[in-house]
């Protein structure tokens, strides 16, 4: 029956996967009619260019615009990588917008500088950012250790499960949502995928996490139904962000409620890995505790220790909701519009329905994979406890 379902998984990822699989149409530009373009303005303008570079100079400096003195930073940059690696680049920095004091640039800094080009061929420099990734990598080494450092060997199974997860993301479920598959059943697909590959590597190969894995799968079709009738019950069309918004301009052919719905599953996969292990350990471990225990009383014990785990884990999933959508009650907060409204508004039931979804999917990832545990723990030796939690 593994053996069945994992080749059932590849066919179905060979089957999304792009380039291969089934026919179908790729997402194309939609066709426009030709218009009459003067030829001094036909040419081509070629894309911006970014460079890491590092402040060398910096001056304070006034123009006079309409009669207005705008200040602004006169900037001299050293380019530290790209095609103009080692030369040197002089700018004005806030010109032509109003600098903030977070905006602003100091001599050492190094920034994301970006050459634009105008449609006469001439070139203009701009700050686009402030280079981060350097002070990234030391978080992420933290991390790691960390990790490591606290968790051994597991740790570094877990790490390399993260890897996998990231790598399903963006060369399986990525791609093909852009190649047009179904975004909901690619985003299922890759799910299951991320499941069985990230908890096995974390946790080890043995029935304790196959059994994990099963409830895990079960609980997150549930959800997949559960988002489904959610989102069409409600007449949710995926259009409630600026970057659904922004995605169906570049991207006219993609399925935005279909966005909406893999973005769902996947969010519900994070935290359903983390019950459904810790569940499955509870039940081992009252059943190697005391053998004699009947099915009912495994069922009810187990329940009662994953009643404490719903009422933590919901109000977390929840609060990393509103966390992640706090713009969304900061506009509640200013706007005139009557609290109604604006909780009708697509944008907040996107968000609202993400949570809920989560939430009840984590509710019920408790009694069934206590049920499936006590069923296990009684018909086979579930081998060696599973260590930890993600």
């Amino acid at each position: 029956m593994r053996n069945l379902a994992v080749a059932l998984l590849l066919f179905v990822l060979f089957e999304l996967w792009p380039g291969f699989g089934l026919a179908q149409d790729e997402i194309k530009a939609t066709e426009l009619v030709p218009l009459e373009v003067d030829p001094a303005f036909s040419q081509e303008i070629p894309d911006p260019e970014h460079f890491r570079a590092t402040v060398i100079k910096v001056d304070d400096a006034v123009s006079d615009q309409f009669g207005q003195s705008k200040a602004y930073q006169a900037v001299r940059l050293k380019l530290e990588s790209g095609s103009g690696k080692g030369e040197y680049v002089d700018l004005e920095h806030g010109l032509l917008f109003e600098l903030a004091d977070e905006q602003k640039v100091t001599p050492g800094e190094q920034i994301v500088a970006t050459k634009n080009y105008k449609i006469d061929g001439s070139v203009f420099w701009t700050i686009t950012d402030k280079y981060r990734l350097n002070k990234a990598w030391w978080l992420v080494g933290i991390f790691v250790v960390l990790v490591i450092a606290v968790a051994r060997f597991r740790g570094l199974m877990s790490l390399l499960g993260l890897v996998a997860s990231f790598l399903i993301l963006s060369i399986f479920i990525v791609p093909s949502i852009i190649a047009g598959r179904d975004p909901a059943l690619v985003s299922l697909a890759g799910s299951i995928a991320i499941i069985l590959i990230s908890i096995y590597l974390s946790h080890g190969f043995n029935k304790q996490t196959t059994v994990a894995v099963v409830s895990t799968s079960l609980t997150l079709a549930l959800a997949v139904a559960f988002s489904y009738l959610a989102v069409n019950w409600l007449g949710l069309s995926g259009v409630g962000s600026e970057d659904a918004y922004n995605l169906q301009i570049g991207l006219g052919a993609i399925d935005l409620k279909g966005l909406l719905l893999g973005g769902m599953i996947i969010g519900t996969l994070g935290v359903l890995d983390d019950i459904t292990i810790g569940q499955t350990a509870i039940v081992a471990e009252l059943y190697r505790a005391n053998h004699k225990l009947s099915m009912g009383e495994l069922v009810r014990r187990g329940l009662r220790v994953g009643q404490e785990h719903i009422a933590s884990l919901v109000n977390t999933l929840v609060l990393a909701y509103a966390g992640a959508s706090m713009a969304i009650f900061i506009f509640i907060a200013v706007s005139d519009l009557p609290i109604w409204v604006l909780l009708n508004s697509e944008f907040a039931l996107e968000e609202i329905t993400r949570a809920l979804v989560g939430s009840s999917a984590l509710i019920l990832a408790v009694p069934i994979t206590t049920w499936l545990a006590a069923q296990a723990v009684k018909k086979y030796d579930l081998g060696e406890p599973v260590h930890g939690h993600h």
